[in-house]
């Protein structure tokens, strides 16, 4: 089962204040429509091709539409204002 935790950060350069969520996998990876669900971006499954449709995703910042999209450690997820840190759980 994978977690995700918010930390509190703030952010010296732009004088604002900010969350940073840290996504910890139990598993080698997770597929971006899993990540969706388990962020309750989506309720099921099926929901995810038409929220990437509708709503920005970048891995890595790279723009992406595939719900397949495997997630690994270290990755960095944006989806729409919320900034996901992806950390495994070893």
């Amino acid at each position: 089962m994978s977690a995700f935790f918010l930390i509190l950060c703030y952010n010296i350069n732009e004088g604002m204040v900010y969350l940073v969520k840290k996504f910890v996998l139990k598993t080698e990876f997770i597929t971006l429509g899993q990540l969706l669900k388990a962020t309750d971006k989506i309720g099921s499954g099926g929901e995810a091709k038409f929220f990437l449709f509708n709503h920005k995703c970048l891995v890595n910042g790279i723009h992406t539409l595939e719900r397949g999209k495997k997630i690994r450690d270290k990755d960095v997820v944006v989806i729409d204002q919320d900034t996901y840190t992806i950390v495994h759980d070893s």
